[in-house]
């Protein structure tokens, strides 16, 4: 609103300028003054031209006042019909006679200061040149003239280099408009190792995507509002451009065949090349993996940014991402496991405000080519910082509690300190927000958010199970990357200064490393304690963003790493070699090469489930009868927290199924660990008869335990077995040898 209000006061005190009907009248009879000395000078060859004093310095007392100013012709306090007089400085006004009696006025020569050389321009042609100007002061001719010069260079300026970036020649080439985007021309062509399936597939289906252009704007993701505002992609005057359904429908069209023919971590685009030809339309940070990635990167932001309240509950926004900008400057992006926006939550909430009802808003928001205008009729609304004191709606609160359910730990940082915040630090902060909302129920949506973490094991009754449980740095860099102080960045930065080693080397390694998205600079050790047992952890160590990362430094600097390692024993250099083979070690899984989807099945968790985690860096299987002990006490142990049959949760319900991946995978049923157990699919009997036919092993113990392994593990998905069932599976897997036995 203050921005109104500065162009409310601009605008009167031009009207102020511009009303008074006297303010110029002696200036203007300078100028009249000046036109008789031209004259004069024409009629005395070789004689100099006097120009009045005041030419060169203005009179004090020829001061605009702004008293009894006479309204200008846009001033909303005067009435249709009253007559209003001629804006002076209007160059198309046709002026009346006693104006131009006294413009034609003759007033004599009083005093000679300075002389100027008799002009070269005849005089006819400077008096017609004259008489096209606008009657001002020759002062502001002037500014006029450079005013005009700056703004005409700078926009010129402006439009060659945008004309020339490297994202309008990608745009241009690619030969894209809104609503048909021609994503093959404007990501990277995949790499060489990429499928023909992928390639052709990408190329047929991706080739037009119905969808506004802004739909491939990276701004929006992470919620960070100064590169919105820096972008000027404006969440509420896009959002009726790109929220259409044929936008919506291309891209999930898009989802069946790119998983067919794009399933492979090779299937991914060449970044390397990208760009190298002038032509980028995206920078390289900005990038997804490959067409599945990008795809589904698609939705999660459409998703996102359309999203509308249910209609009883509406906004005059339109979308709920329109409404928390409009209202709090919040960007509600795909990326949720951040604590942006919540500060400016805070802020906006800080005092106490009433708006009542009818309140009208107008103005406009800045867009990539232009500015939007909006004017709308508000609700009433209230804010204040205190439990209930603010209006939130329904978006405001849908944002909060996807917040709270989003946390992890190490992921949410403190925005004051830039520190991780642990589980007692973010619940007492977000609790405390949300409760400044009215209704809404937001006692029940934070005791559900307690109840999803119970089941993860970190919450206990009233608060957190480990009050004290601090974020380690291990933690922190594989989420966050490297800082400039973290290990080893100072110490090869100390190698790079000294003398007799490979100098620029130790450098190409700290910004290889300090690069990388998520460090992989830690010990098995750390990685056994604060890794492995977190399949939030692992999946973002595995990723297809993190791994595709160490792929490409490996291919660019892993043979010279390996030859300075050579060359020098036991050095820094050493360690590359052996971090990617460990990232390796913790990522194996059921399907190794396929990209990462949120329900792959990492063992390294269900290694730590069953108490074990080192299980995820050997190379051989631990003995038979070691794996029986520990996954039999494991499964009864399970057995025992869940007697009773687990609500199967809605399939409609994502919240809901991500918590049943996450409780299975770091359990004893984890799939992927349970292999050494039970085998899989489809020769699970193979992984049985093996055990059964082992004399170390107790075969009654073992059916016991794999029998119960399945009806437990069931359960925790919402099955339950028939006893025909049951036994369907034993005969299957080989585990009814004992069953008939007298």
């Amino acid at each position: 609103m203050s921005h109104d209000r500065d162009a409310a006061s601009d605008a009167l005190s031009l009207h102020t300028i511009a009303g008074d009907p006297d303010a110029y009248a002696a200036q203007e009879q300078e100028d009249v003054d000046f036109a008789v000395a031209l004259q004069l000078a024409e009629e005395e060859d070789g004689e100099d031209v006097t120009v009045p004093p005041n030419r060169m310095e203005s009179s004090p007392k020829q001061q605009v006042s702004g008293d009894n100013v006479v309204p200008y012709r846009d001033d909303a306090n005067v009435g249709e019909d009253q007559v209003l007089p001629r804006y002076r400085d209007d160059p198309d006004a046709a002026p009346d006679e006693d104006e131009e009696a006294q413009q034609l006025a003759i007033t004599p020569v009083k005093k000679r200061r300075f002389c100027l050389r008799r002009p070269a321009m005849p005089l006819q042609r400077l008096k017609a040149a004259c008489k096209r100007l606008p009657k001002l002061p020759w002062r502001a001719l002037v500014f006029c003239a450079i005013l005009l010069g700056v703004v005409l260079g700078g926009t010129f300026l402006v439009m060659h280099m945008f004309r020339t970036s490297a994202k309008e020649l990608a745009w241009r080439a690619s030969k894209s408009y809104n609503y048909d985007l021609k994503l093959p021309r404007l990501y990277p062509a995949l790499e060489s190792g990429a499928s023909d399936d992928c390639k052709e597939t990408w190329e047929k289906y991706a080739a037009s995507l119905s969808c506004h252009e802004q739909i491939l704007s990276t701004a929006w993701d992470d919620g960070d509002a100064e590169e919105v505002r820096r972008t000027k992609v404006d969440p509420w005057a896009y959002s009726e451009w790109i929220c259409r359904s044929d936008c919506l429908r291309s891209i999930r069209d898009l989802a069946t065949p790119l998983s067919n023919g794009c399933g492979r971590r090779a299937d991914r685009f060449d970044v390397e090349s990208y760009g190298k030809d002038g032509k980028m339309y995206f920078e390289i940070r900005e990038l997804p993996d490959g067409p599945m990635d990008a795809q589904k990167r698609l939705l999660e932001r459409y998703d996102r940014l359309c999203k509308e309240p249910p209609r009883h509950l509406a906004t005059v926004w339109g979308t709920c991402a329109a409404d928390v900008w409009m209202k709090w400057g919040v960007v509600d992006g795909r990326n949720e496991v951040t604590m942006k926006g919540v500060a400016a939550f805070r802020d906006a909430t800080s005092k106490k405000k009433n708006y009542v009802d009818g309140t009208r808003l107008t103005g406009s928001v800045k867009i990539v080519d232009g500015e939007k205008k909006y004017d709308f009729t508000l609700p009433p609304r209230k804010v204040g910082p205190g439990v209930g004191e603010t209006s939130c709606g329904y978006c405001t609160v849908d944002w909060l509690v996807r917040k709270m359910r989003a946390f992890e730990y190490g992921q949410m940082m403190d925005p004051g300190s830039d520190k991780p915040l642990n589980l007692a630090e973010f619940d007492a902060l977000v609790t405390e927000t949300m409760m400044r909302c009215e209704d809404f129920g937001m006692d029940e949506a934070i005791n559900d958010v307690h109840s999803k973490w119970e089941k993860y094991g970190w919450w206990c009754g009233s608060g957190p199970c480990h009050t004290n449980n601090q974020v380690s740095d291990t933690v922190r860099t594989l989420l966050h990357g490297l800082r400039q102080d973290d290990t080893p960045l100072p110490q090869l930065r100390r190698m790079s200064e000294q003398t007799g080693g490979p100098k620029e080397l130790h450098m190409t390694l700290h910004d290889s490393l300090q690069s990388l998205p998520c460090s992989i600079w830690f010990s098995e050790h750390d990685a056994q304690t604060d890794i492995v047992p977190s399949h939030y952890l692992v999946h973002h160590l595995c990723s297809d963003h993190c791994r595709n990362a160490i792929d490409r430094l490996d291919q660019q600097h892993g043979a010279k790493f390996a030859a300075a390692a050579a060359k020098h024993p036991s050095s820094i250099f050493e360690s590359w070699q052996g971090l990617v083979e460990q990232v390796d070690t913790i990522c194996t899984n059921l399907y190794p090469g396929s990209v990462v989807q949120d329900t792959t099945p990492f063992c390294a968790p269900g290694y730590a489930a069953v108490g074990h985690p080192e299980w995820a860096f050997r190379s051989y299987d631990p003995p038979k009868s070691e794996i029986l002990n520990v996954f039999a006490a494991a499964v009864d142990d399970l057995a025992r927290k869940h007697p009773s049959l687990v609500p199967k949760p809605d399939s409609r319900d994502v919240e809901a199924l991500h918590v049943l991946v996450r409780t299975m995978t770091q359990s004893v049923c984890n799939a992927c660990s349970a292999v050494l157990f039970v085998g899989r699919n489809p020769d699970g009997k193979t992984r049985v008869d093996e055990f059964l036919d082992d004399d170390a092993i107790d075969g009654r113990e073992y059916t016991r335990a794999a029998k119960k392994w399945f009806v437990t593990c069931a359960k925790m998905m919402g099955l339950e077995f028939s006893f025909r069932q049951e036994r369907k599976i034993w005969e299957k897997m080989g585990l009814d040898r004992y069953d008939y036995d007298i």
